[in-house]
């Protein structure tokens, strides 16, 4: 990763993460500190609660709460409990200036030393700041079901493998009869792609109830049954536009397929199960609490950061029915898919996307969204409080200093072309360009 990835994601902390972290307890904590020395402890701390907000979807008032870096950590920077996802938080944390390389073996052992301690329960060689979260560490280490996720965030690219496989060998052996503990690395790329979603908004964490379900594990986690659709329009109506990120297209408003939509929703919603495709989510992780156990008439499930990507006109149309028609809407089921990205293959979820939306009447233009250059220029246009927008949706355009859109800018680069027939195009039929 270059360095403008790093001094982009300073410029985030800095404007996002670093009010959350105060200055005097450090210097408290470090008497004479130089400058410099506390910029580079600030800019750590802010680092990890970013890396926990990204993890856990927690707000930084609650995270920064968890910080036990300072005098006597042990190796430990956070330990935070999280009682939604039924996880425990172990972390260090390391701001490298330049973004390369990771954390040298001290650290490391350091590190090591302390997740031993903890889980031992062994508090001497703590500090206060850590000791206050005992109750809640000894609740997550004897209560059952509890994954204990150990988390290294540095700002550079990879450490060896050797300071690697120092921290994978005590996992191990933690594990020794049950896999409870696992170890993940949060890297400069893993900072980036989660500053690049930013672009669309927090994520979306949402309880589904789901009837008729059934499961797939292999090759990977999908569960399928029916939503009542008023619960997806009440969804829709608390979620930001994060909802359609991963899809082609937002919702397009009221086209003649939206309002046969709408008018199955309103006139024959006991039959709108059999007249719709359904709709396919995406989530980076599933979780189904043990309500109902053992039956498959109703399940409860949690999903984490979840995306439509398939079905955008479908949720559309059925918020849109909903604000017309609750009472008919609430009578109306809808076929869903949710597919897990836990352990699936890179670039996974376009694939999922490309191949749910090729069945329906899409234009050229719509696939312009999964273009790598056209997310580049979203991105940097963010990095500038400016909005650049790609996909179709029912939002009325808004042309002035802060909103531009791909129509604009096909038709822009066309008149830069030293080619008359790119002008013509482009007020002809710009669909070819």
């Amino acid at each position: 990763m270059s360095i403008i990835q790093l001094k982009r994601i300073e410029r985030i902390l800095e404007k996002q993460v670093v009010e959350h972290i105060d200055p005097e307890e450090i210097r408290s904590e470090k008497k004479n500190i130089q400058e410099e020395e506390l910029q580079n402890i600030i800019l750590s701390r802010s680092y990890l609660l970013y890396a926990l907000k990204n993890l856990t979807g927690e707000p930084y008032s609650n995270l920064k709460k968890s910080i036990t870096d300072g005098f006597q950590d042990n190796g430990l920077d956070a330990v935070y409990y999280s009682h939604s996802k039924n996880q425990l938080f172990i972390c260090q944390s390391k701001w490298i200036k330049n973004g390369n390389g990771g954390v040298d073996k001290g650290e490391i052992l350091k590190f090591v030393n302390g997740i031993t301690d903890l889980l031992h329960l062994n508090y001497a060689d703590f500090n206060d700041k850590l000791k206050q979260h005992s109750e809640l560490i000894e609740e997550a280490i004897y209560g059952p079901n509890i994954k204990i996720r150990i988390i290294l965030a540095y700002s550079g690219n990879k450490i060896s493998d050797e300071n690697k496989s120092l921290i994978t060998d005590k996992v191990d052996e933690f594990n020794d009869t049950d896999e409870d503990i696992f170890f993940e690395e949060y890297n400069l790329k893993n900072a980036y792609s989660d500053l690049k979603d930013a672009v669309d908004g927090e994520p979306i964490n949402a309880e589904l109830d789901l009837l008729h379900w059934g499961y797939s594990s292999e090759p990977f986690k999908a569960y399928y049954g029916t939503v009542n659709c008023g619960h997806i329009a009440e969804l829709l109506d608390s979620a930001s536009s994060r909802i359609y990120s991963k899809n082609i297209r937002s919702f397009v408003g009221l086209s003649t397929i939206n309002n046969e939509i709408i008018n199955t929703l309103v006139k024959n919603p006991e039959n709108f199960f059999y007249l719709n495709n359904g709709i396919v989510l995406l989530c980076k992780e599933i979780k189904k609490s043990k309500y109902n156990s053992g039956k498959r008439e109703s399940g409860k499930f949690h999903l984490t950061d979840l995306t439509v990507v398939n079905g955008a006109q479908t949720v559309g149309a059925i918020n849109y029915a909903f604000n017309k028609q609750p009472e008919k809407v609430n009578l109306a089921q809808v076929f869903i898919k949710i597919i897990s990205l836990e352990d699936t293959p890179e670039h996974f979820d376009k694939q999922i996307t490309i191949a749910s939306n090729t069945q329906n009447k899409i234009e050229k233009r719509d696939f312009v969204s999964l273009d790598k250059q056209q997310k580049r220029l979203i991105h940097d246009f963010y990095l500038n409080g400016l909005k650049y927008h790609t996909k179709r949706d029912d939002k009325e355009l808004i042309k002035n200093d802060e909103n531009f859109y791909f129509e604009e800018a096909t038709i822009s680069l066309a008149c830069f072309q030293d080619d008359i027939d790119f002008s013509t195009y482009a007020k002809r039929e710009i669909g070819k360009l």
